[in-house]
């Protein structure tokens, strides 16, 4: 190789070296993009309601899990895993009872519901 091309490219590798890259090498985000935009419709927390004992129950969408608080404090906090909202209702009913059920059926069966005719 010719000496003064051989200069000539040591020069520009060295100069890219120095200048900052457009498309490589350029570091990973470390933004946390599924917890600042969630395509879930659903909101992030839904109040399930009181039961039998004072208890609040809250379920949180994004992490699917159940939370239990008494006197604004977490007692217990249930992670659903294969279970769903619904079960963890049925279990409260069955166990403790619910005092202001917010959530499913049981929260429409005490509404006074009168029908329509379109007659």
């Amino acid at each position: 190789m010719n000496p003064a091309l051989r200069e000539r490219s040591r020069r520009e590798n060295a100069r890219a070296l120095h200048r900052p890259s457009r498309v490589r090498n350029q570091p990973m985000s470390t933004k946390r993009h599924n917890a600042d935009r969630s395509t879930d419709p659903r909101p992030t927390y839904i109040d399930l309601g009181t039961d039998a004992e004072g208890r609040e129950h809250t379920y949180r969408t994004t992490v699917e899990t159940i939370v239990v608080v008494r006197d604004g404090q977490r007692v217990h906090r249930e992670q659903l895993g294969p279970r769903t909202v619904d079960d963890w209702m049925d279990f409260v009913a069955e166990r403790i009872g619910w005092a202001d059920q917010r959530y499913g059926l049981g929260a429409v069966d005490d509404l006074d519901v009168q029908w329509v005719s379109w007659g």
